[in-house]
């Protein structure tokens, strides 16, 4: 007749194996550490440039910075303070 029975169950659950292990690790235990590096040194490019740009509600250290506003940035290139009319 129509009789349309599983012949076998239907399994919902496996037990983990090595890999499945690794991989959840691999999730759970090394992507937040390297978005944790990545919030880090977003946070400290983010507070050198509004440093380098003057903006003035940062904290500066070690305070000697502060100090040393002509100096070089690069070679060939030298960072200057500018006053409130934009020229030095």
């Amino acid at each position: 007749p129509n009789d349309r029975r599983p012949t076998s169950p239907l399994i919902l659950y496996k037990p983990p194996t090595a890999i499945t292990l690794l991989r959840t690790a691999a999730i759970n235990l090394i992507l937040p550490f390297i978005n944790g590096l990545m919030l880090g040194f977003g946070e400290l490019f983010a507070h050198e440039l509004a440093f380098r740009w003057g903006w003035g509600t940062q904290r500066v250290f070690p305070e000697s910075r502060l100090q040393e506003r002509n100096r070089p940035a690069g070679p060939g290139v030298e960072v200057r303070e500018h006053g409130r009319n934009g020229r030095g």
